[in-house]
């Protein structure tokens, strides 16, 4: 029986992809801690933002499907749409999860997302300039 190079490289990309999406969701759920501490002043538990994270990975995924159904043929007012209902219901997913030991209020739950979303945000623009400026090098290093 002969091996498929195909097969295997596709298996090779498919085990990369799920190591690449643990990780993603594991410094999430840091990162979603990290930013609950500097909002509420309170550390919240490594378990309960990772629970709040993948609940609200799930819950975005189900909003993304739901509403690409109806507002994919906008373009890109129907994509600002989603990533502003994407927002909301993160925040909703925090405000019942991310709770210390009284009720988290929804505002506060809107700032934790923002300062999240704005600390993933930088953490991203970073590793594009890395990975733009490690491009361009070895498109020089070509010619």
């Amino acid at each position: 029986m002969q091996n498929n190079p195909f097969a295997t490289m596709l298996g090779f990309g498919f085990g990369m992809a799920l190591v690449a999406l643990i990780v993603t969701v594991l410094i999430s759920a840091l990162i979603l801690m990290w930013a609950f501490r500097l909002v509420e002043k309170s550390h919240a538990g490594y378990a309960k933002a990772l629970l709040t994270t993948l609940a609200g990975f799930g819950a975005l995924f189900v909003t993304n499907m739901v509403l690409m159904l109806m507002l994919g043929w906008w373009g890109i007012l129907g994509r600002v749409l989603i990533w502003v209902a994407d927002f909301f219901v993160f925040a909703w997913m925090v405000q019942l999860l991310l709770k210390h030991r009284d009720s988290l209020s929804y505002s506060r739950a809107c700032l934790v997302t923002l300062v999240d979303w704005a600390i993933n945000f930088g953490i991203g623009l970073v590793f594009f300039i890395l990975l733009m400026a490690v491009g361009v090098s070895f498109m020089h290093a070509i010619v």
